[in-house]
């Protein structure tokens, strides 16, 4: 995590991982590794917003861009500074990001009367 994370926020963060089923992390893991979907990336038709976080080790920057390659109509944001956590550390500039990505497409709450799910 990087300086620029907020305290309370990682606190928080942490305490879910306690309290998270080990079994159920490890599956997730094990499915992460094992699937991939570049093969139906030239059929996607939808707007697309990729984020990438500069310093994630997890999911290196090389791999995110060799995505936007796949992808070249897709949005790009990278957040420099930040790693696999970058929600954390880079909450509200990601937050602002999605939200100007939503609107553009007429998805965000501006282009519709009423929200999602509210009784008409």
């Amino acid at each position: 995590l990087r300086p620029r994370a907020p305290r309370e926020d990682i606190a928080e963060f942490l305490d879910a991982l306690y309290h998270m089923s080990a079994q159920a992390y490890w599956r997730t893991l094990r499915g992460l590794t094992e699937g991939h979907a570049w093969d139906v990336l030239p059929s996607i038709r939808v707007p697309v917003l990729i984020i990438a976080a500069s310093d994630d080790v997890l999911v290196p920057l090389s791999e995110v861009q060799r995505l936007h390659r796949a992808l070249p109509q897709a949005h790009w944001l990278q957040v420099d500074d930040a790693g696999h956590a970058g929600l954390l550390e880079a909450g509200t500039e990601i937050a602002q990001s999605v939200r100007g990505f939503l609107d553009a497409h007429g998805l965000g709450d501006s282009a519709s009367p009423q929200a999602p799910g509210t009784p008409g």
